[in-house]
């Protein structure tokens, strides 16, 4: 089976994007209602955004934000009993034991080169705001770990479990010269493709709630790099690795990794029936 085009990729992120675009109403909400922002809304008409509630004129608006004490509550809550990798020998022989001292060694070390607790907390509390954070395991020189915004996943919209994804994009945006760097020197990929991407504007509510995450990029200029991850199987027994932005693809392989699974782990909050997507405790606040 051949590898997609840019154009079956393309159709895959609409499709994916299409079939989000529910959960991002209470992911938004939820946001805002812990940044503070409670006089907001989620309008359909002309296209899908949150919106400033119009104040009727001299009213006084009360404020009692709740929802921060909720989340954080929550938050200390999931990380009372930090997750922590630990490394236990096979047997009680001495060899086992100190091959399991060493793997404790590098566990530590990986801890603090990842800034682990750091990047726990950042993805607790994605976790807890919109029910739902993505782990990234990756080589780069060595192993690395990355807590990845549901924002920026678009899975196979036809999985019912986030493991049973036949596929998956994960999006990044980066200045223009820091994707080049990346992929400079490497003979396979095209760097023509790698060109500022034209993103649409954020109006000044959703500028606000995404910029106290992190993540108000689209009044940046740069380039939407989109991965494109297809694990081995029967049809394709090589898998896929795609990375492509909107001017055309950068790299093409095989998937690289000899384990053949994703490289992310999905940890939700509150399970829905029949869905991938986990909803959030702040939904039914």
């Amino acid at each position: 089976m051949a590898r997609p085009t840019l154009s079956e990729l393309q159709e895959k992120y609409a499709l994916a994007k299409r079939h989000r675009r529910p959960f991002e109403r209470d992911w938004l909400l939820n946001m805002a209602y812990i940044a503070g922002d409670q006089y907001v809304d989620y309008a359909y008409d002309p296209v899908a955004r949150v919106v400033q509630v119009t104040n009727p004129d001299n009213s006084v608006r009360a404020l009692n934000n709740i929802c921060i004490q909720i989340a954080r509550t929550e938050r200390s809550k999931i990380l009372k009993n930090n997750p922590v990798p630990k490394a236990l020998p096979i047997t009680e022989s001495q060899d086992d034991q100190y091959a399991a001292r060493i793997v404790d060694a590098y566990f530590n070390h990986l801890q603090n080169e990842w800034n682990y607790e750091r990047r726990l907390r950042t993805g607790v509390y994605w976790l807890v705001a919109t029910g739902n954070v993505f782990f990234k395991w990756y080589w780069d020189g060595e192993n690395q770990m990355a807590p990845i915004s549901p924002f920026d996943i678009y899975p196979d919209p036809y999985a019912h479990q986030m493991s049973d994804c036949r596929w998956m994009i994960h999006e990044q945006f980066m200045d223009v010269e820091t994707a080049k760097a990346i992929y400079r020197g490497r003979r396979k990929a095209n760097m023509d493709a790698i060109v500022e991407t034209d993103t649409a504007s954020l109006n000044p509510v959703e500028n606000k709630i995404l910029t106290n995450f992190g993540v108000g990029e689209a009044n940046l200029p740069g380039v939407s790099l989109k991965e494109y991850w297809e694990p081995p199987s029967k049809a394709n027994p090589k898998g896929a690795y795609i990375v492509y932005t909107h001017a055309g693809i950068v790299w093409n392989d095989d998937f690289p990794y000899a384990h053949g699974k994703m490289p992310f782990t999905h940890a939700g909050h509150v399970e829905r029936t029949a869905s991938k997507w986990c909803a959030s405790v702040m939904d039914f606040v």
